[in-house]
């Protein structure tokens, strides 16, 4: 009755079994009570009355509702111990809900302190019934060998068995672990696209902006730059600063599209306004290498807010100027990348001054910027040396 639409009729015979009771209609009921169908409003104190019935009966879910109850406060006093005491009681009951929450609220320090001793078995209990959210957490906790032996293999074990359940977060880690290439698994680009286009199709933004990373990496042997684009795009249009950064840098050299200062200003300066999303501080930044492609990206095959015609900052030599500086500035340090050594920030105060020697100071900005963002991404350099070559490149 109440899936096909008869709310009304359905609470009827509900609240009919519960007065009988009958602790499934019990439990169902308080369910209805504190979320009720059509946006109404809650009654938790309905809603705390069936759930303790329930819980009377040994309706092991009631226990975990019980526990998130005095964990919110919602109907009555905030405890987290009360809520904990549910909790275990649930356990007890093989709740899997109650089992994960009692993991949360240990990890969490909120009882006084962090109790991994105690989350850690309640993890893996959820996570042998097949909770991905626990086998996430465990992953992170033998990624990063916090409370357990550093274990990364058996992390990338759980971050699968998450993913494949669809964990768009664990599917990301997977990817990263893919991606990076480490003891326990080797780089695989392939695999890595694998698990960040779950992460990506789950709308997850930093697995958006990584997916776009991996297929524009020069090491990727299926590299597929007009794809890297198309995502560089989604992410950035959620707000993801390093796919501006990339797009600002991919525009301005032609990297598997053509050339496009004022999309290359366009990027540019959203990703100057765009603020910092702290997930996504560790994203790389766009770098250059590998072979050139020649593949260009269709216009109609990319969504993009473009400035008018009439807002170009360059004029059309200033455009085969900069083209030819990037190509070269790209030539140069691809050649010293090779080689591993720190950049001196006098080689880039004097390669700018032999290429932009006349060129205006809006030019030489633009390249100045460009140049600085493949050093700093590239190459060990420092921000005294950047700002040495900064410096020099006013000069």
């Amino acid at each position: 009755m109440f899936d096909a639409g008869d709310v009304d009729g359905s609470l009827k015979i509900l609240k009919e079994l519960a007065a009988e009771g009958v602790p499934q209609a019990q439990f169902t009921l308080g369910n209805l009570y504190l979320q009720p169908p059509g946006g109404g409003t809650p009654d938790p104190a309905a809603a705390l009355e069936c759930y303790l019935a329930a819980a009377a009966a040994d309706i092991p879910p009631a226990f975990s509702m019980l526990g998130k109850m005095y964990y919110w406060g919602s109907g009555v006093e905030k405890s987290v111990e009360k809520a904990m005491d549910y909790y275990v009681e649930g356990m007890k009951r093989d709740d899997l809900d109650s089992t994960i929450l009692f993991a949360e609220l240990a990890a969490s320090g909120e009882l006084g302190e962090q109790r991994h001793f105690l989350a850690i078995p309640a993890y893996w209990a959820a996570a042998e019934h097949g909770s991905a959210f626990a086998q996430l957490k465990l992953g992170l906790y033998y990624a990063n060998g916090e409370e357990v032996e550093r274990d990364l293999k058996r992390a990338a074990e759980l971050y699968q068995a998450a993913a494949e359940q669809g964990n768009e977060f664990a599917a990301y880690n997977l990817g990263a672990m893919y991606q990076e290439g480490n003891e326990a698994l080797p780089r695989d680009f392939a695999q890595a696209i694998r698990w960040y286009q779950v992460a990506a199709d789950a709308g997850l933004i930093e697995g958006q902006h990584k997916l776009a990373q991996c297929h524009a990496h020069p090491d990727n042997p299926g590299r597929d730059l007009q794809v890297a684009v198309m995502w560089f795009h989604k992410a950035a249009e959620r707000g993801a600063k390093p796919s501006m950064e990339w797009l600002a840098w991919i525009y301005a050299g032609g990297e598997g599209v053509d050339p496009d200062l004022e999309k290359a200003a366009y990027w540019r300066d959203r990703a100057a306004a765009a603020p910092v999303n702290p997930n996504m501080v560790r994203l790389a930044h766009p770098s250059p290498g590998g072979s050139e492609t020649g593949e260009s990206v269709s216009p109609a095959s990319i969504v993009v807010n473009q400035p008018a015609d009439d807002t170009s900052e360059f004029t059309e030599e200033e455009r085969r100027l900069l083209k030819d500086t990037t190509n070269r500035l790209r030539a140069t340090l691809r050649e010293l990348s090779g080689h591993k050594p720190s950049l001196p920030a006098f080689l880039i105060g004097d390669l700018l001054a032999a290429l932009l020697a006349n060129s205006d100071a809006e030019l030489r900005d633009t390249v100045m910027e460009y140049v600085l963002q493949v050093a700093r991404d590239q190459l060990p350099i420092n921000e005294q040396m950047l700002e040495e070559a900064r410096r020099q490149g006013r000069h």
